[in-house]
């Protein structure tokens, strides 16, 4: 097996925390060290702890990043390797997959259509690498690791932001894991992002399942993988505005470009609009009972999965049922930022992909 090695980015105060955890990894065999706060006084940066964190990756030949508020799916290691495996088959260039997707971002609906179809990976599309979890290439980390040192002097704060740029100056596109293979758990950040006025609200995963990935069907997967890394637009719903965006990009290596998706609709002379209308009245009708006090923001949310699942699901869709189930049930909490007090299990549970499927057979052929 490999040698994976990983560091957990920690502030002073939840060091303990971070201990544990690295503890719990290295009882799986991945050599695991925590990566401290070098100037807690100074106001909160995650790139002063990942400046650290990329250059603790030691001997080893592939190193995973960490957030302290994280926790990590069951079977942790074996999940690492079979997505190191896999991704070396799809994606050969050097490796960078984040292990975590948002559940109101453009990555998480990227996450979702990955899991709808059936694919271990999916496209990072929001400009950001999810540092709560980021699996790369050791001397792709320490090579990272000198040019994160010179942004901290500039003063960068955003760790995410930055190692994409960092990505995509040294020629690396990098990748999401389907399911995440971590979950934020219930402690805030120490920078607040979660009571942010942009942000606010909780922060969790689109896809989680708890239980890892272990790619099974290599020939299958990577036609699905293929597919979805080529997925040239993506609809979500903005948790800022919550209407839905259509983002389109040009290539696999260019940058999503967002509009309103009625707009782009509208613009470009869609007949399908009436078909998804007609499916999202049906679909609206079905869960009406359940959730009435957020049926216009899941009417939207549904709207954006039909326009931009609709042409890419083939017959034989569901690769694994529960992934898909999982990836749905996130729609409606992501959209708002918070888990919602009622049974999501039997919302979106062993019926709701059944009936999601049906709808758009039914109206969009």
């Amino acid at each position: 097996m490999d040698h994976i090695s990983a560091s957990i980015m920690a502030h002073p105060q939840r060091q303990e925390r971070a201990e544990q955890l690295a503890a719990d990894l290295n009882a799986e065999g991945i050599e695991a060290r925590v990566a401290l706060d070098p100037a807690p006084q100074l106001a909160p940066s995650a790139v002063r702890c990942l400046n650290i964190a990329l250059s603790q990756a030691g001997s080893s030949q592939y190193h995973v990043v960490l957030h302290d508020d994280v926790v990590v799916a069951s079977n942790f290691r074996q999940s690492l390797q079979s997505m190191i495996y896999f991704s070396r088959q799809v994606a050969p260039s050097r490796l960078m997959v984040g292990l975590f997707a948002e559940w109101s971002s453009r990555s998480g609906q990227s996450v979702r259509y990955a899991a709808l179809m059936g694919s271990p990976l999916a496209s990072l599309v929001d400009g950001v690498v999810p540092c709560a979890g980021v699996l790369l290439d050791s001397e792709l980390a320490y090579e990272l690791s000198d040019l994160v040192a010179t942004n901290v002097q500039s003063g960068a704060t955003r760790d995410g932001k930055l190692l994409w740029s960092l990505a995509h100056q040294v020629g690396v596109t990098p990748l999401l894991s389907v399911p995440s293979l971590v979950q934020h758990d219930v402690l805030g950040s120490v920078s607040q992002w979660e009571l942010s006025r942009v942000t606010r609200g909780m922060r969790r995963a689109a896809c989680y399942t708890g239980e890892g990935t272990l790619v099974d069907d290599t020939e299958r997967s990577a036609r699905a993988a293929r597919a979805a890394l080529d997925l040239e637009e993506v609809v979500y719903i903005s948790s800022r505005s919550l209407f839905a965006e259509h983002s389109l990009r040009a290539t696999r290596e260019s940058e999503f470009v967002s509009e309103l998706a009625f707009e782009w609709l509208v613009k470009n002379e869609l007949g399908g609009a009436p078909a998804v209308a007609q499916a999202l009245e049906a679909y609206a009708s079905a869960i009406k009972e359940r959730l009435p006090h957020l049926s216009k923001v899941f009417a939207i949310q549904v709207a954006a999965m039909l326009m931009g699942t609709s042409k890419l699901l083939p017959s034989d869709l569901i690769r694994d049922a529960e992934i898909a189930r999982k990836a749905l049930a996130t729609v409606v909490p992501g959209a708002v930022r918070q888990i919602l007090e009622v049974d999501n299990e039997a919302l979106m549970g062993a019926t709701a992909p059944e009936l999601f499927l049906d709808i758009i057979r039914d109206y969009t052929g």
